[in-house]
């Protein structure tokens, strides 16, 4: 695949633009998750969320698959072990992400889900924050320090990607000069999470992939490994617990996770802020706010909108049966928008109080294995912004990254008119408040 012919690239060309052809198909005969994919749902998926809750809870679309968008039917089907996620890689359309990828514990249930993700675990266990604390609160503040002064930037290029590749680059022990590879693999797999447009693409994507793959296996063999994370699966290959091939593709894994949903939840969390003056004002005022700025803007609108479920085996579910075999779309974004679950969902509110815990990172036990480390990134990024930048505005026109698994920003311009952006030692002053 990576070194397609002329005609094989033709031939697979043409059936990823049949795919699409299809999608557009389906959306024009109803089928409300293909409409997903519009443009005009990529900008906005929220008032599309709305026309599919009004059909009920739990509906099937004419294409086959089901779809739901309450707040409790998504955290049932997500725990309930007769749902899966195993599709076999030949049932994925050529416009799947999937297809390119290697299989990893997002695409494996229990048993082999349970042994691959107990060995990497204890890394990112909520306990072991504290450890990861100091280390973050510096590359913010460093990357603050270079953004003092400027009266425009852009939040994505300059701020959260360079801040997510670091934090996966420390995470993994690769040093500053080696992160590029992160940075290019998680650009192709973000780009094309909206679905695979060109055989170009595929090669890309593969092609990234294995570039990394080297990189790692660098890492996995280094004496001794150079991060607790590699260290902790060269351990599991040497005790015959987990193959090579597992490790690398767990290790892309975190690499493509890691930093595409760093980016996407800093930009929709800043640009929420922003556009919500009231309560920028307000974590502003009070930095020690950032952790509930964190959970509400992974509620109202999360980077991973939605995931889909296999069912194993006939499943009855709100009065109807699921047959095995059929799929089951989670619509995460608008089952955090369930007015349930939520009052006044829409709504951006950082006082929310006794309210149920958001499923921007899913439940049970595909639960999002950084989840712990992504609310430290946001809460020490938005505390640092809230004291250094109060004066940040949005500027200019953003862009939005057109994918229907991913939401987030390619571009979010953003203003500091008056900067208070604190330099040297006061920075390293600023971090031992947080």
């Amino acid at each position: 695949m990576t070194h397609l012919g002329t005609a094989a690239a033709l031939r697979l060309g043409l059936r990823i633009r049949t795919e699409f052809v299809l999608g557009r198909v389906l959306g024009a005969c109803g089928d409300q998750l293909a409409q997903l994919a519009w443009r005009r749902s990529l900008e906005d998926p929220y008032p599309l969320y709305e026309r599919i809750r009004r059909r009920g809870p739990l509906h099937r679309q004419p294409g086959g698959a089901w779809a739901t968008t309450s707040y409790e039917l998504a955290r049932q089907v997500l725990r309930d072990r007769r749902f899966g996620v195993p599709i076999a890689p030949g049932r994925l359309p050529l416009t799947s992400v999937n297809r390119y990828f290697p299989r990893s514990i997002v695409q494996l249930d229990p048993p082999e889900h349970t042994q691959l993700r107990r060995v990497v675990a204890p890394a990112f266990a909520p306990a072991r924050m504290t450890e990861y604390r100091a280390g973050l609160r510096r590359t913010v503040h460093d990357l603050l320090d270079q953004l003092a002064g400027q009266d425009q930037f852009d939040l994505i290029t300059d701020l959260a990607t360079p801040l997510a590749v670091a934090l996966t680059g420390d995470l993994l022990g690769i040093q500053p000069t080696d992160r590029s590879g992160l940075a290019e693999y998680s650009l192709a797999v973000g780009s094309n999470l909206g679905g695979v447009r060109s055989a170009h693409d595929a090669e890309e994507l593969l092609t990234r992939g294995r570039d990394l793959t080297a990189q790692f296996d660098r890492l996995l063999t280094a004496n001794p490994p150079t991060a607790e994370v590699p260290a902790r699966l060269a351990t599991a290959m040497a005790e015959g617990r987990m193959t090579t091939a597992e490790a690398q593709a767990l290790l892309l894994l975190l690499v493509a996770a890691g930093i595409d949903t760093s980016v996407g939840m800093i930009g929709n969390a800043v640009h929420a802020l922003l556009r919500n003056p009231d309560q920028w004002a307000l974590l502003c005022a009070q930095p020690e706010l950032a952790p509930r700025a964190v959970e509400e803007a992974l509620r109202y609108d999360p980077a991973a909108q939605l995931t889909a479920r296999l069912a194993h085996e006939d499943v009855e579910l709100a009065g109807q049966v699921i047959k095995a075999g059929q799929v089951v779309f989670v619509l995460i974004a608008a089952a955090n928008r369930d007015p349930l679950a939520y009052s006044a969902p829409n709504r951006f509110d950082l006082t929310r109080q006794h309210e149920p815990d958001n499923l921007a990172f899913a439940n049970g036990i595909h639960f999002c294995l950084g989840a712990s480390l992504a609310r430290l990134e946001g809460e020490v990024l938005f505390r640092a912004l809230a004291e250094r930048m109060p004066s940040l505005r949005l500027a200019g026109r953003p862009r939005r990254l057109m994918s229907t698994g991913t939401r987030a920003f390619e571009v979010l311009p953003v203003t500091n008119p008056a900067s208070r952006g604190v330099v040297g030692q006061a920075a390293v002053a600023a971090a031992g408040r947080g």
